[in-house]
């Protein structure tokens, strides 16, 4: 694959989305096995409170947070925390206009890149990976939790979750990589990632549907009332 930049940002800050796109591209350029994981876009951290821009299963479980630069810097010590309490590897992607604000005493074993208003990404920090031991059951619902057997080990665990993040978000995710596999990604794709476009897309095509049926019978409707009077 050729690589070039899809995204072209001009004066216009460059919109969350568009720079998930470029880290992706980044990714599996950097290493082409990246192309093959499981990618959740929006990812819950159990009951932290706290939702992962990019959680990506494949070459480790690196977790990716991204501040815009429309994004405050205001809650990120506490994301941060709780990314590190679970990922093999946590990135911090910031708008060059954050690096002057960030709090490094925070972000100790933490990567740090930044992206430039033209969409270039830039290694700041680069750290070496988190400790091992993590608390993935966290992430598991009662229900997946009592399928692991008594008596389980945090392996165990571990492995009940990798298998419930790639079932849950592995169809979408071959879609995405599919769909990309020769090309640079764009903004639009990233759509594939999500789990419930099917669903949203049917519930569109109903109302668009409902719609003109509304407007057929409306017409219908006004053309018996011309013809009575």
């Amino acid at each position: 694959m050729t690589r070039s930049n899809s995204f072209v940002f001009g004066a216009k800050a460059p919109s969350e989305q568009m720079i998930k796109g470029f880290v992706l591209d980044h990714l599996r350029t950097e290493n082409p096995a990246w192309a093959r994981s499981v990618v959740a876009s929006e990812f819950c951290l159990g009951e932290t409170g706290v939702r992962v821009d990019l959680a990506l299963r494949g070459v480790e479980f690196l977790g990716i947070e991204i501040k815009s630069e429309l994004d405050t810097l205001k809650r990120l010590p506490t994301q941060i925390e709780a990314y590190k309490g679970y990922f093999d590897r946590v990135v911090l992607v910031v708008a060059s206009c954050h690096v002057r604000h960030l709090d490094w005493s925070a972000l100790r074993e933490v990567d740090v890149w930044t992206m430039s208003a033209s969409g270039r990404v830039d290694v700041v920090a680069s750290r070496t990976k988190l400790p091992v031991a993590k608390c993935l059951s966290d992430l598991l619902t009662a229900e997946e939790m009592r399928r692991v057997a008594g008596g389980a080990s945090a392996e165990d665990y571990q492995a009940a979750f990798f298998d419930v993040f790639s079932r849950r978000h592995g169809d979408t995710s071959r879609a995405f990589w599919d769909l990309v596999e020769t090309r640079p990604i764009a903004v639009d794709d990233l759509h594939e990632l999500s789990r419930f476009r099917k669903e949203r897309d049917r519930a569109v095509a109903w109302a668009r549907q409902q719609q003109q049926d509304w407007s057929s019978w409306s017409a219908s409707l006004a053309q018996v009332a011309q013809q009575v009077a």
